[in-house]
């Protein structure tokens, strides 16, 4: 196993036991708001809370991908959540509790940390009254400051 790989499992692993990880942002499909180079904490968090603008990680062909939720339903009963990359068009494969990593609760760049659950407590109570589009302008708009 390559160190990458243990790397990966590793992270998996202390996921699964309910403890919080850190992992960097490579891509760019969620710019502005995250950036290459970005040190993101994923926490355990359950699929049940999860709500629409949340950033979330979840795993495709052995890699975590960050992007934001847009879409919660529930299908026979189990959750599924839709999400897409802030730059993209398209939206990614419903996601399920099999392929669900958890939640991106802080973001860290140029030495300067933002908690995204403060924002998700601020935004709690207005995300009704902004659609999607306007609420991507909000948090892209947050992104820039940090």
């Amino acid at each position: 196993m390559s160190p990458t790989e243990l790397s990966h499992e590793l992270r998996k692993e202390a996921i699964k036991n309910g403890h919080s990880v850190q992992t960097l942002a490579s891509g760019y499909s969620m710019f502005p708001f995250l950036r290459k180079g970005d040190l993101l904490t994923v926490e355990p968090f359950s699929m049940d809370e999860i709500k629409r603008g949340d950033i979330v990680v979840f795993e495709s062909e052995e890699k975590w991908i960050a992007h934001r939720v847009i879409h919660i339903h529930s299908k026979e009963g189990a959750i599924q959540i839709r999400t897409r990359g802030d730059a993209r068009i398209s939206s990614d494969t419903a996601i399920n509790k099999a392929n669900y990593v958890g939640l991106v609760s802080s973001i860290e760049r140029d030495s300067k940390k933002i908690s995204l659950r403060s924002f998700r407590k601020k935004l709690d109570s207005q995300v009704h009254l902004l659609g999607g589009v306007a609420l991507s302008f909000a948090l892209n708009f947050i992104a820039r400051k940090i």
